[in-house]
């Protein structure tokens, strides 16, 4: 059945009405499964009860908070976080760089990973300027990070470490490159060089 308003319907032939319905319709399923390209700028919003998926477009984007599960967050090159971002749910962030300039509102940590959220990054790197102390991931009691292929840096002249975990090492597991010079904090280090 043809969705066009009514006093549409009569104006076009039967199959000119089954194409519009057919566009309509693919239109429909491409809007509920397709995911959300963020350009720089703009806010990361999660449309969906869970499984929300968003590719941030490269370019400087702001900080934002996930509490919905299961989200997806992609970088393509050239994607650089440079607010704070905090992760209340389940979350798989991948490729995306997140550097803090000083004077923004991760100074003192990039990240915040919360009590009942499990957040994996894939392919990620971790910025700060060579003078900002605090660390780089902060994971409140009951939080889960794993770190896969990621990249810690530069070489930094202030104290610090990479994680602030709060609950036990084996609730961070790292593998990836450090190359601050900072120890790693409450993690393990399933590879790090």
């Amino acid at each position: 059945m043809p969705r066009l308003p009514p006093e549409q319907q009569g104006a076009l032939t039967n199959e000119q009405a089954q194409k519009w319905d057919d566009r309509y319709t693919l239109r429909e399923v491409v809007d509920k499964s397709s995911e959300d390209y963020v350009a720089p700028g703009r806010e990361v919003l999660q449309f969906r009860r869970d499984r929300n998926s968003h590719t941030l477009l490269a370019g400087e984007h702001g900080g934002w908070d996930i509490d919905l599960p299961e989200t997806l967050i992609r970088g393509v090159p050239g994607t650089v976080v440079s607010r704070h971002v905090r992760f209340d749910s389940t979350a798989v962030v991948e490729g995306v760089t997140f550097y803090s300039p000083g004077t923004t509102d991760n100074n003192v940590q990039l990240i915040t990973v919360g009590p009942n959220a499990v957040v994996v990054f894939n392919s990620c790197r971790f910025y700060k300027t060579r003078t900002q102390g605090g660390s780089f991931i902060k994971v409140e009691a009951g939080g889960k990070v794993i770190l896969n292929g990621v990249d810690f840096g530069p070489v930094m002249t202030s104290a610090g470490t990479l994680i602030d975990n709060a609950g036990a090492a084996l609730d961070v597991l790292i593998v990836g490159a450090n190359r601050t010079g900072w120890a790693l904090g409450t993690a393990s280090a399933v590879g790090v060089v």
